[in-house]
């Protein structure tokens, strides 16, 4: 089933992680295909990339990009969903960039 995820490096992740509080947390997931490619960007406010653009999959991690609709996340995470904002999003099958498909 395909789904609409946010695009996290390994600092960005770690920046989140630090976000997380009592009330709403996230922990981006790492992407463990084995060839996980690239996707295109569907976001318009990412920094650094039009709609359209390419984004690297390697190396990467990923949250659901819901969250930015989460009124929970807007309210006790605003930072985090500011950050979240400005990521590359792309709308993938969880089989093309997880191991086991569940997603």
């Amino acid at each position: 089933m395909s789904a609409q995820w946010i695009i996290v490096g390994e600092e960005q992740r770690a920046v989140l992680m630090d976000l997380n509080g009592a009330d709403v947390a996230i922990e981006p997931r790492a992407v463990n295909a084995t060839e996980p490619g690239e996707a295109v960007n569907i976001n318009p406010h990412a920094e650094g990339y039009m709609v359209g653009d390419s984004v690297t999959l390697v190396d990467r991690y990923v949250a659901p990009r819901r969250i930015l609709d989460d009124p929970d996340y807007a309210l006790y995470a605003p930072n985090m969903v500011a950050l979240l904002r400005k990521l590359p999003a792309v709308e993938l099958d969880g089989g093309s960039i997880f191991i086991d498909a569940d997603g």
